[in-house]
């Protein structure tokens, strides 16, 4: 199902993902990742779909979704009140969704998604689908945030990440990316990955991955 007909390259992205649990599309701005993840999502049936991004591009994934889905697809963009409000807010639009038999899409800022009763809420629900928009956000392993991503992931049946710049700072910023993505990559501990990979004490160049090794090696 397709309403919008896509570029070569989006064809290419799409089609490497779609057999995939998880997936990381480390692509250019404004090479349109956005409708690669929404083509995804409607072809990948997803009926729950949260999507995390920078509190600015809130409002865009409504105009994407509702510009290039197949099929209707409910969005439930979270911009004002607290954390409980927007908890509130999303819990309604799943039900609604559910009555209706309706893809329901939440759209949530980082900044707020781990907090509390939003927090606790998004925890709490079997995700077809968890989209990060820049998902270099989640890359310091003790951040919050980070932490956060890592339970969200094993209540999600998918996973995607969207970013331009994968490598922020270091090659080590993959570690939060990957422990959402696909734990068993890279493991969940930052002190086995960190001394497998890195190379330390160059005060002239950032931290570096060494190579890559099985995770039974770790």
């Amino acid at each position: 199902i397709r309403k919008t007909e896509p570029w070569n390259h989006q064809k290419i992205a799409y089609w490497f993902a779609y057999p995939l649990e998880a997936t990381l599309l480390a692509e250019d701005m404004g090479v349109g990742k956005s409708l690669t993840a929404v083509d995804l999502v409607v072809n990948w049936n997803c009926m729950t779909i949260l999507i995390l991004c920078p509190t600015s591009v809130r409002g865009v994934w409504r105009r994407e979704i509702e510009r290039h889905a197949g099929r209707p697809i409910q969005v439930s963009v979270l911009e004002n009140g607290s954390t409980a409000k927007k908890a509130q807010v999303a819990t309604g639009a799943l039900r609604m969704g559910a009555a209706l038999r309706q893809p329901v899409a939440v759209v949530c800022n980082y900044e707020a998604a781990w907090r509390s009763e939003f927090g606790e809420f998004s925890l709490s629900v079997d995700w077809d689908c968890v989209i990060l928009d820049e998902s270099h956000r989640v890359k310091s392993h003790n951040a919050a945030v980070s932490k956060y991503a890592a339970k969200l992931a094993k209540k999600s049946k998918r996973r995607l990440c969207l970013t331009g710049t994968p490598l922020a700072q270091s090659p080590l910023d993959l570690f939060g990316q990957f422990r959402f993505l696909d734990p068993g990559l890279f493991g969940t501990s930052w002190f086995h990955f960190s001394n497998r990979y890195a190379i330390k004490g160059n005060p002239h160049i950032p931290q570096q991955i060494t190579g890559y090794k099985n995770q039974e090696e770790l």
